[in-house]
């Protein structure tokens, strides 16, 4: 599944927006939901995650389950009908082309970085084990 950065004018008010981090294409039709179709914008596809369904499904409806309507209707029900667990992984299975968004590899920085500093932290550990044996 893309994950995406994005910022969210709530309410469709743009001057009042925040910045939401890791949300997902699923997440980004119940955002427009719930604050209007144009509400979410300078979406970033920052990398992909090997997310369950299941999983998504559950994370969505912990957050978003209980958000209702002007007409006091379910927004999640309204937005992924019935039991089928069918979320899309992909902006371009909600209707986004790539010139709709940014995409960089910002996971793939992250995984990097975390493997510069354990290969670093390798290092120091071997050099302070050689100091022990010198003495």
């Amino acid at each position: 599944m893309e994950i995406l950065n994005a910022t969210i004018r709530l309410g469709g008010d743009i001057t009042f927006t925040v910045r939401k981090k890791r949300i997902t294409p699923p997440e980004v039709l119940i955002l427009r939901a719930l604050h209007g179709p144009d509400a979410v914008v300078e979406i970033e596809k920052i990398g992909m995650d090997r997310r369950e369904i299941a999983g998504e499904h559950a994370r969505l409806l912990g957050l978003y389950g209980a958000a209702k309507d002007e007409k006091d209707n379910n927004i999640f029900g309204k937005v992924f009908p019935g039991a089928a667990m069918n979320l899309p992984g992909t902006l371009k299975e909600i209707g986004l082309e790539p010139s709709d968004y940014d995409e960089t590899d910002e996971l793939a920085e992250e995984e990097s970085a975390e493997a510069k500093r354990a290969e670093e932290d390798a290092k120091r550990f071997a050099d302070e084990e050689k100091a022990k044996s010198k003495k």
